[in-house]
């Protein structure tokens, strides 16, 4: 399954990198499209972050282990996962707080203030 994150942010690459307006960020859906997306926008000759800033979403091992380091939000995913069942089965619970970790990595960078104007 991780593999075909992977294959999916390097096919999203030269659409989503290549348009007339390309994104200067994007947030992945997990850190294994983050790390296609990644490697997609390097095969594109693009630099991250200089030219994109890249973040992922599940704190994967793989994260630390790429280079750039890849900026992420490391997310409980099993109690996510315990939340959703309990507010399904539980009529009481009208919230839940999780925490999550937002680990800065070598994957993101101030955008240019002149693509902001």
């Amino acid at each position: 399954v991780a593999e075909q994150f992977v294959e999916i942010g390097m096919a999203a690459a030269p659409g989503l990198l290549s348009a007339q307006d390309p994104p200067t960020a994007v947030f992945c859906f997990n850190d294994t499209m983050a790390l296609g997306l990644l490697w997609g926008a390097q095969s594109l000759g693009l630099n991250v972050p200089g030219d994109l800033s890249l973040v992922g979403f599940d704190g994967n091992l793989a994260a630390s282990l790429v280079r750039p380091k890849l900026t992420t939000i490391a997310a409980p995913l099993q109690a996510i996962g315990e939340a959703c069942l309990k507010a399904l089965t539980d009529p009481e619970v009208k919230t839940t707080r999780l925490d999550a970790s937002f680990f800065i990595g070598k994957t993101t960078a101030a955008p240019d203030p002149k693509v902001l104007d």
